[in-house]
């Protein structure tokens, strides 16, 4: 609903009060599975860590504000993990109760994740957002004076940068290869969870529907990225 009724200038000056303080930007970054070098000829070479996704965000942010001449101020969450979906989600989650500040104070929350990270990322949003960690409607009628949060009769916008997500599973019969049924480290578990989001009923995918609706319903906005060429996620 935020996104093309009124102009970015119209948002920009109602997020910041007239320009009279920072917009208060959170960039949170969460990476996918990182191959050990036996994998990466079979899905591809790690694609960064959470904290270069938060990095080059950042950079883009600063321009795009630059641009507009309007400061801003940047707060960053690298969450780092390793693990199937779910168990990352938990864990995550309980790393974010402890930035409920920070999430109260931001004017617009930014998350940027690759490959797995995309689905422990919406899933994640949407507990969040469930447990009410993360209220999008920051109208109040109280000022909320001990953590410095104003009164404002608006929204915060939040978006979600999707890289490569690996959604729907990989290829079908990727699970099949020799590669795969010879792999028997820990990392195993993380990568053959990945299949089970080939399947509607399991549930991995039924989380990440949910997850899906309830952060659409929130106005969240989405951006999905992939490239021909990706030997884990095709286009």
């Amino acid at each position: 609903r935020h996104l093309y009724r009124t102009s970015p200038n119209e948002n920009l000056l109602e997020m910041s009060n007239g320009e009279s303080r920072p917009i208060k930007v959170l960039l949170i970054g969460v990476h996918g599975f990182l191959p050990i070098k036996m994998l990466r000829s079979f899905i591809g070479p790690p694609k960064g860590t959470s904290s270069r996704f938060i990095t080059e965000a950042e950079k883009v942010v600063l321009d795009y504000f630059d641009e507009k001449n309007i400061e801003v101020e940047i707060s960053k969450i690298a969450l780092e993990k390793e693990g199937e979906i779910l168990e990352r989600v938990d864990f995550f989650y309980e790393v974010m109760k402890k930035w409920s500040e920070e999430f109260k104070k931001a004017d617009f929350i930014y998350f940027v994740t690759h490959s797995q990270g995309c689905p422990v990322t919406i899933i994640l949003l949407g507990k969040l957002m469930e447990t009410g960690i993360i209220n999008v409607d920051d109208t109040s009628f109280f000022n909320d004076v001990e953590i410095g949060v104003e009164f404002t009769p608006r929204r915060k916008i939040i978006s979600v940068l999707g890289m490569a997500g690996i959604n729907n599973g990989p290829p079908y019969g990727r699970d099949q290869t020799l590669l795969v049924r010879a792999y028997t480290t820990i990392a195993k578990d993380a990568m053959m969870e990945l299949f089970e989001l080939q399947k509607y009923d399991s549930i991995q995918s039924k989380k990440l529907i949910q997850a899906l609706k309830t952060i659409i319903s929130n106005n969240v906005k989405l951006t999905f990225i992939a490239s021909v060429n990706d030997q884990l996620v095709p286009l």
